[in-house]
């Protein structure tokens, strides 16, 4: 009498295939960029401080990609101190139309 052995199905899709789309969706995410321009008539670098990545505007009114992460904390940038130790309200950069 011969033995048989199973050979288990063939399978079509591993474990780990789940996590790698979602890692790929990730780095999607983290990847976009947005438009910024400077508001100022000057070269101007800043440093993200969420991605460490180093944003060059030549002049006001250039598009900038900037890493979306880094988004809020440019558009929150202001000019500096005005008149008798009060704050500018000017912002430095906006979203670009």
């Amino acid at each position: 009498m011969e033995k048989s052995i199973k050979v288990p199905n063939k399978i079509t899709e591993s474990p780990l295939d789940g996590e790698v789309e979602l890692v790929k969706k990730l780095s999607k995410i983290y990847t976009e960029t947005i438009n910024l321009v400077s508001l100022i008539d000057a070269r101007i670098l800043v440093t993200g401080t969420v991605t460490g990545k180093q944003y060059e505007f030549a002049r006001a009114g250039t598009p900038v990609a900037v890493d979306i992460r880094d988004k809020d904390e440019l558009l929150n940038k202001k000019r500096g101190r005005a008149c008798c130790g009060g704050n500018s309200n000017s912002a430095i950069f906006q979203i670009a139309d």
